[in-house]
């Protein structure tokens, strides 16, 4: 699952991570429906017509997208 967090609700963004995981953290405002901050996810499943040894690698996976706003 991916969100897209639109740039002007980020509130702050923690470069370091923290003790789990060394990766940013972004902090936002929950402006969304429901309570999220995410603008739409975009999950990303299995493509049931890729071809493994004929089509090129990334074609593997597709992905649907469920806007929130």
């Amino acid at each position: 699952e991916v969100g897209i967090v639109p740039y002007e609700w980020i509130e702050y963004i923690d470069s370091s991570g923290d003790e789990f995981s060394y990766r940013p953290q972004f902090f936002a405002k929950f402006k969304g429906l429901n309570k999220t901050p995410y603008k739409y996810l975009a999950y990303y499943i299995k493509s049931d017509i890729y071809r493994e040894g004929n089509d090129p690698w990334d074609m593997q996976w597709r992905s649907i997208n469920i806007n929130i706003n």
